[in-house]
């Protein structure tokens, strides 16, 4: 009778493309029954029913529930299992479409580039794409006791029993503020892409992946940036490529400009709109790529300037090691063996303790924090090793001075949350000459038995002046090692007030990988950061104990804190509040870590 009613009251709607029996339900002969009825009544509709063909709900394969579905659409299938169906010679041959595929609730949809992938690569095969839960986030716009609005979700008006933020799960807010999954959607999703380059005609060849549309509404304007700076532009007026095809097209000046290149340079394209839609203006930039371009074999790598300065001295109190360096000064607390300040002149950088850091606030694919039965997800685990309560005590700590005039500060950190202190070993070597540089070694030593952390790295706290960021890396959006396709390497700019947090629910977010270097910049002043190689890192106005604590973002302290954390690794971010957990190649594996990172004002 359901059904019935469902089909009586739609038939009419042209954007009906399937009818289904429902969702979650079973399944019986009265879905055989509501089947047969509308195929009777409306024979031009596919239908569609998950449980038929569910292995959980209903004990069932993908091959079974013909008469009932007309589509295998799973729920949050693995990549791996896919995979297995679209290689099968006896698979069922109905086209392969999951009903969800990804889980949009707070920072998720790792892995999205994965499952585009696997379409591009079986489509012929029946794999046609499927669908994300969800589109946008069920908060409620109200009011606390002091009048200050925030969105509620289970819970928040007394209610029980409640699933607590579970509704909030869409790519956008529930104002529509856009998540930066959303973009990496909206890039994979992107009409046309590169699909390879000559570099030594300076032709690139485009494909476009519309069915039946040309491309002749789409300019392109494409620019070289070494570091970020342009070296040569140009614009495609009209890429028109007919449904489905390639076509190359030359870049007049791009051959003489590889040339010159001596560091990281990237080809980027930006796709316009050549015409005015019924919904987007002319000039609406609606997708980017991106490809590396090869660095030119006859330029000789110039070498980083050093300024000299005032020779370094090293000053040991009984609780401290002073360093100075001219009007630089540095300081360790000998009972905890880290930096706990460090000035130039009377302005201070770092105004608390630099700390290994390997626990971050957990995403809701991590685990839902409020909720309990969450022993199995990756937060259950974490806690269960006390990464939320991680304490450091020293094991040593002691400054030299080199033949070269250089100094030398060592300290070695045995960390644990569970009173095993052979679960975290660090060893953070400090290195200051006469130049204006500095730099920090850092070891990390996994113990046994202990894998999948959820990072590996070095948290800073700079003073408040400290509000501008600079970076040449993945931006301008949060990225991560399984989100990050939409993103592009550039120079990007922010403040510290535009790392909001994107979320309902205060979680782990701001990510940006594949640095080389940033700088953090105060008036008049800045600190820039490098390394031997790419590193991620988190600039936010927030610690993640103070992330983890919150429920609400409007719960969030008023912060003009500057909260940097420089990662050798970071887990991905997967979709594991309801679908696969983050895939193993994006999982922090080894239990050593290394990395040096250089410092300079």
């Amino acid at each position: 009778e359901r059904v019935k009613r469902m089909v009586l009251r739609d038939k009419n709607h042209p954007c009906i493309l399937f009818w289904s029996l429902g969702n979650e339900s079973g399944y019986g002969p009265n879905h055989e029954a509501a089947a047969g009825w509308v195929r009777h009544f409306d024979p031009s509709r596919l239908l569609h029913y998950e449980g038929a063909i569910s292995k959980g709900q209903s004990r069932s394969s993908w091959h079974a529930g013909e008469s009932v579905t007309d589509v295998i659409c799973p729920m949050y299938p693995a990549l791996s299992e896919l995979r297995e169906w679209l290689e099968d010679p006896n698979r069922n041959k109905r086209p392969l479409i999951p009903c969800e595929y990804s889980h949009a609730m707070g920072n998720s949809n790792g892995s999205l580039s994965d499952y585009y992938a696997l379409v591009d690569e079986f489509f012929d095969k029946g794999y046609h794409g499927g669908f994300i839960w969800e589109w946008v986030d069920h908060g409620i716009r109200t009011t606390d006791h002091t009048g200050k609005e925030f969105f509620a979700y289970g819970g928040d008006f007394g209610e029980e029993p409640h699933d607590a933020n579970f509704v909030c799960d869409g790519l956008v807010g529930p104002d529509r503020e856009i998540h930066p999954a959303c973009w990496e959607l909206k890039h994979l999703a992107r009409p046309v892409r590169i699909s390879d380059m000559d570099w030594e005609t300076g032709k690139v060849i485009l494909e476009n992946r519309r069915d039946f549309a040309g491309t002749d509404d789409i300019r392109i304007n494409w620019s070289l940036k070494e570091e970020g700076k342009v070296i040569a532009r140009g614009i495609i007026p009209k890429a028109n490529i007919p449904a489905g095809s390639t076509r190359s097209f030359p870049l007049r000046g791009l051959r003489k400009a590889i040339k010159s290149i001596s560091g990281k340079a990237y080809l980027q394209l930006d796709y316009e709109n050549r015409t005015k839609t019924s919904c987007l203006p002319v000039g609406h930039r609606f997708a980017t790529d991106q490809v590396k371009a090869p660095r030119a074999t006859t330029v000789k790598e110039a070498k980083p300037a050093v300024t000299i300065a005032t020779p370094p001295s090293l000053e040991e109190k009984k609780n401290s090691l002073v360093v100075k360096a001219g009007k630089r000064f540095w300081e360790w607390d000998r009972n905890a063996g880290l930096l706990v300040s460090y000035k130039e002149g009377n302005r201070a950088v770092i105004t608390g303790a630099v700390t290994p850091a390997i626990w971050r606030a957990a995403t809701d694919n991590d685990g839902i924090k409020f909720w309990s039965g969450q022993e199995d997800k990756p937060l259950g685990k974490w806690r269960k090793l006390g990464l939320d309560k991680l304490h450091f005590k020293c094991v040593s700590i002691y400054g030299t001075k080199n033949p070269d005039g250089s100094i030398e500060v060592r300290s070695r950190l045995k960390g644990s949350g569970r009173k095993r202190h052979s679960d975290f070993t660090v060893d953070f070597l400090y290195r200051i000459d006469g130049s204006t540089n500095w730099q920090l070694n850092t070891r990390f030593r996994i113990g046994n038995g202990i894998v999948d952390l959820p990072r590996i790295g070095v948290h800073f706290q700079l003073d408040d002046a400290y509000s501008k960021l600079e970076y040449f890396g993945r931006g301008p959006w949060e990225n991560y090692n399984d989100r990050s396709t939409s993103t592009y390497i550039d120079l990007h700019e922010k403040s510290l007030s535009e790392c909001t947090l994107p979320y309902i629910m205060p979680q782990e977010f701001g990510h940006h990988t594949e640095t080389s270097h940033l700088k953090v910049r105060a008036k008049g002043k800045a600190l820039q950061v490098t390394s031997d190689n790419v590193f991620e890192f988190n600039y936010i106005p927030y610690s993640d104990s103070e992330l983890f604590a919150a429920t609400h973002r409007e719960d969030l302290p008023m912060s003009s804190t500057p909260h940097l954390t420089l990662d050798i690794a970071h887990r991905g971010i997967g979709t594991g509040s309801c679908g696969p957990d983050t895939l193993e190649e994006y999982r922090i594996a080894g239990n050593e870590f290394n990395q040096t990172f250089h410092f300079s004002q």
